[in-house]
């Protein structure tokens, strides 16, 4: 991912940036080796921070394996499942959870925005033995970042978006690929001093 570092020793009152991005849309599907980390796939099969394997996580496989066997044995339609699944057992919801809430965490409180989404159906992948991934980019018409996932189906990473539980429209623009939301936040910074700070952030894309 690309990475941006910023310093300043004094800031008198304000502190502004603004960065112009071009670029290319792919579809919500990529090839095995695309986008890996030195770590290899591994790392997007083992659980991470804030996609983390409880008991409640496997549960919740084993009750799909059993359910929809036939379904549960083709990579892509076990990617499915578990989207629908995370869908329709999380209410969107601004103020329930933050950055810092795990998956199990959003699925005990039944509520979470695209990032909770995002953070369930990686561990339901991973739990269900599919390598999955986070991606923090924009979509076409939601005014702001968006997060969504990408499962690796046999030789592809096919793209899901669960928050609308289907998969990612061909305009969706991907940022920065990582295991969970800790790997790719937007912006991260420290600020030491007296004086009170406030850090705002926005977007405007257009498809061109």
């Amino acid at each position: 991912n690309r990475v941006l570092e910023l310093r300043h020793q004094r800031i008198e009152s304000e502190f502004q940036f603004a960065i112009e991005i071009i670029a290319n849309t792919s579809g919500n599907s990529l090839s095995r080796e695309t986008l890996l980390p030195p770590t290899g796939i591994g790392a997007f099969a083992l659980p991470s921070a804030l996609c983390d394997l409880s008991p409640r996580i496997f549960e919740v496989v084993e009750q799909l394996k059993s359910s929809q066997s036939l379904q549960f044995k083709h990579y892509e339609t076990r990617a499915e499942l578990f989207c629908d699944w995370a869908f329709h057992n999380i209410e969107y919801s601004h103020d329930a959870t933050d950055e810092k809430t795990s998956a199990s965490q959003s699925l005990q409180y039944g509520k979470g925005v695209c990032q909770d989404y995002a953070h369930l159906m990686i561990a339901l992948c991973r739990a269900g033995g599919l390598p999955a991934r986070y991606i923090s980019g924009y979509s076409a018409g939601e005014g702001q970042m968006h997060a969504w996932v990408e499962v690796l189906c046999e030789d592809a990473w096919v793209a899901f978006d669960p928050t609308h539980n289907r998969k990612t429209k061909p305009e969706c623009v991907a940022v920065a690929t990582g295991r969970d939301y800790r790997d790719v936040s937007p912006h991260r910074g420290k600020f030491e001093g007296q004086a009170r700070a406030q850090l705002f952030s926005g977007c405007k894309t257009r498809t061109l």
